[in-house]
């Protein structure tokens, strides 16, 4: 994948595999280089298929959804990891009646833990410290 400014926008390019009857490259329209540079580091992460869908959604929540669904796909945390259960502080809670902001949730926290910061800024939450 490259990008390219042309004019006022940033194209992310690359190529497809010969014999699929496409282009041999195909690109998507970003405004900043910024944006494109996003756009690759969750094509990376995710796929470029989900990158574009999330880039083609403009609500915030349904990107989330979007890439809650695609880490689920990604490959399990190892055994010792996941027999361990999440991480939760004694006296916290989650409260998802919307009083608790996203960022101020352990759950919705530990979830967007182990995304890229890239995907991070795109879905509306802060990066990772």
């Amino acid at each position: 994948m490259w990008i390219e400014k042309r004019g006022r926008q940033h194209r992310v390019y690359w190529r497809n595999p010969a014999g699929l009857g496409l282009p041999a490259r195909s690109y998507q329209r970003l405004d900043s280089r910024g944006d494109a540079e996003q756009f690759i580091g969750m094509a990376a992460h995710f796929g470029l298929d989900t990158a574009r869908r999330v880039v083609a959604t403009p609500d915030k929540a349904e990107r989330r959804e979007l890439l809650a669904a695609a880490q689920a796909e990604q490959a399990p945390a190892p055994a010792g990891v996941a027999a361990a259960g999440p991480l939760v502080t004694p006296g916290a809670e989650h409260i998802g009646d919307g009083s608790t902001s996203s960022s101020g949730c352990l759950v919705c926290r530990s979830l967007a833990a182990g995304l890229p910061d890239p995907v991070r800024q795109l879905i509306g939450l802060e990066t990772a410290r």
